[in-house]
């Protein structure tokens, strides 16, 4: 069992400052329009680089 990650990135990059076909090529790490708490999806392919560079 692995532990619980923490959703919520340490820092938020604000959306005036990049474009909008980066700010939405971005959407799918993350749950919300903010992007203020990231996705299930991204934190298990973190999880899953993470492991393989350790092994």
């Amino acid at each position: 069992m692995y532990a619980i990650p923490n959703k919520k990135p340490s820092a938020v990059r604000p959306r005036e400052f990049v474009g909008e076909a980066f700010w939405a090529s971005q959407a799918w790490a993350y749950e919300d329009e903010g992007h203020t708490v990231l996705s299930d999806d991204f934190c298990r392919q973190q999880r899953d680089d993470a492991l393989e560079n350790f092994e």
